[in-house]
């Protein structure tokens, strides 16, 4: 028998069975423990986990996907995300991502992006036999030292603010605004916070701000260290303090943060399709490292 499952009506078995599959297939990713597993698939961004889909077949997890739709009032896209499944099992997939395209069909109008983490390459074949046509990419960057950046002096007029729960509804505004418009952009809301601080403060160093230019609100980043790897999470500019060279200054402090640590290496990420971030990192001492993810429109 095969049926498909939202997350809230799994049982601790195929929970159990759902997280194995999942990190398996998303080694990446800084879910570490069935507990925070848990908590990531009834976040709001799955719709307090109404939207995480499971195929199970016999009481077996055969396929997992996330979809979200939170930013198809603000940008008109809705993503499925976290794709998984084992290579042998990758056609139940088809019967998955069926099932959750017709759930957007009742959405308002929309276009459909689905990506999968470059580990789970078998699945691009399901996507391709689902009408998609390739989007963009998710780039890993590695920091080597860099004579330029060393050289940028940051603007005495420029300061950073540690996100604290006084400053919180700065954070989400400099946090939503910046990323309205950016593939795989994302709006936070005051009711994630908790979560997002949980998430954190896993780390044995990490610092989130928001960045201000002459007391006005410009922007954000969020850094951490995992183990001994410095990583950039994002760096943000409200659109319109873009192209005023703000961007180069974040990334030098964050860089200088980071430096700060006993770290192997930096790194961060960015979508292939903003060519002037990729340019920016490339010319002051990022080198590209691998493709982190693919993202593909679907028809529905």
């Amino acid at each position: 028998m095969i049926e498909i499952k939202k997350f809230l009506d799994l049982n601790e078995e195929q929970l159990n069975q759902a997280y194995k599959l999942f990190k398996k297939y998303n080694k990446l990713s800084s879910i570490r423990s069935i507990e925070e597993y848990e908590n990531h698939c009834k976040s709001s961004h799955f719709n307090n986990g109404s939207d995480y889909y499971f195929l199970v077949k016999e009481g077996s997890i055969k396929g997992i996907a996330g979809l979200i739709t939170k930013p198809v009032e603000e940008t008109g896209e809705a993503y499925i995300t976290n794709i998984s499944a084992k290579e042998k099992d990758k056609a139940y997939l088809d019967d998955l991502l069926k099932y959750i395209k017709k759930k957007t069909k009742s959405l308002p109008k929309h276009t459909l992006k689905a990506g999968f983490n470059i580990e789970n390459n078998h699945i691009e074949e399901i996507l391709l036999e689902n009408g998609g046509t390739n989007s963009y990419e998710i780039l890993e960057m590695i920091y080597k030292k860099n004579k330029l950046l060393d050289n940028i002096k940051i603007d005495d007029n420029i300061s950073f603010k540690p996100l604290c729960k006084e400053n919180e509804e700065d954070y989400i505004y400099a946090h939503n605004e910046s990323f309205i418009n950016s593939p795989n952009g994302s709006t936070i809301e005051k009711n994630d916070m908790e979560e997002f601080y949980k998430n954190y403060k896993k780390y044995p160093y990490y610092d989130i701000s928001t960045a201000w230019h002459d007391e006005k609100l410009i922007g954000f980043y969020e850094i951490l260290r995992d183990d001994n790897i410095g990583e950039i999470e994002s760096i943000g500019i409200i659109p319109e303090f873009q192209g005023k060279g703000f961007g180069l200054q974040i990334l030098k402090h964050t860089v200088n943060q980071l430096k700060k640590q006993d770290l192997k290496e930096i790194k961060l990420i960015v979508v292939n399709t903003n060519e002037k971030a990729y340019q920016m990192y490339k010319k002051y001492g990022f080198e590209l490292a691998k493709i982190y993810s693919k993202w593909y429109e679907l028809k529905y």
